[in-house]
């Protein structure tokens, strides 16, 4: 195997994880009363994995307690999308 293609391998292995640190989480709490999604929200959180998490809920409860809870964990509340009966709360890593 030639070195150059080796290296070229080893490069796209590095770009690739970086492109799959800058993608969102999803945490897809539909369905669950509080504390569950709050729960989810902060073990996602804790990972250390994502700059962005992306909270499904379904209940206007759920929407404020994870945007409250991600507020008082250093993160910002960046939108929340209504999509029918879903709320899509996208949280960022400040």
């Amino acid at each position: 195997m030639p070195v150059h293609w080796f290296y070229h391998e080893k490069k796209q292995s590095v770009i690739n994880k970086k492109e799959e640190e800058d993608m969102a989480k999803t945490v897809d709490a539909r369905g669950l009363s509080c504390p569950q999604p709050v729960l989810m929200t902060l073990d996602e959180i804790k990972t250390g994995e994502a700059d962005e998490i992306i909270v499904m809920v379904d209940n206007d409860a759920s929407k404020e307690n994870v945007s409250r809870a991600a507020k008082s964990r250093g993160w910002k509340v960046k939108d929340i999308n209504e999509e029918g009966d879903v709320f899509n709360v996208i949280i960022r890593k400040e």
